[in-house]
């Protein structure tokens, strides 16, 4: 999967001018090519065709995850994104702007939404 195929399935989604507001696509681009270099960029597919990207920095030193961007095409997605996490950051926290609030998640609150059979094909 290459940075082209996020930018598309991006720009393409209903909720790109709400996360991305008045984003030109050469800088949306560029965004996405930085957070891809950095490993800020998570992307949930099934062979080549994406359901979801988030950008999100891993703090080690506060342990936890600080989410920027969020575009699924649908809530079970984000899911994936969590089983992905927590097998990597069992005791982090998800941290992110919900309803103009900072919102923070304990990755283990998620458990019973872990079992979805819906996200069990999905992977980031």
């Amino acid at each position: 999967m290459i940075v082209e195929d996020v930018h598309k399935f991006v720009v393409r989604h209903p909720a790109c001018g709400i996360v991305f507001p008045g984003w030109q696509p050469d800088q949306l681009m560029w965004h996405l090519a930085e957070a891809l270099r950095d490993g800020e960029l998570f992307i949930a597919a099934v062979d080549e065709t994406i359901y979801g990207v988030i950008i999100a920095k891993i703090d080690h030193e506060a342990r936890q995850i600080v989410v920027s961007s969020i575009i699924t095409i649908a809530k079970p997605t984000f899911i994936t994104f969590v089983r992905k996490w927590r097998a990597m950051y069992p005791d982090y926290t998800v941290v992110g702007n919900r309803s103009g609030k900072t919102r923070r998640y304990n990755l283990n609150n998620f458990k019973r939404l872990l079992h979805d059979e819906r996200t069990d094909k999905v992977s980031c």
